[in-house]
């Protein structure tokens, strides 16, 4: 995961991540053999926006929505 100076530069990765425009490449994926490259998928995507996501709610002091409860 890339590292953030603020919730900003995260809010940015995340349009740009998902802006139709944006065109993905390939995945390195290691294993006991070092690894294997593959097409990015909707699922690599999701995880991105999932760590970005649960890093901006970390800093708002509001994990519990990333934790799946509702403090209201």
């Amino acid at each position: 995961m890339n590292c953030y100076k603020n919730i900003r530069e995260e809010l940015e990765a995340l349009n740009e991540l998902n802006n139709s425009k944006t065109e993905f490449g390939m995945v390195k994926e290691f294993d006991g053999n070092g690894g294997v490259t593959r097409p990015a998928t909707i699922k690599d995507l999701q995880d991105l926006n999932s760590e970005i996501i649960a890093s901006i709610c970390d800093q708002l002091g509001m994990s519990d929505i990333c934790l799946g409860g509702s403090k209201k």
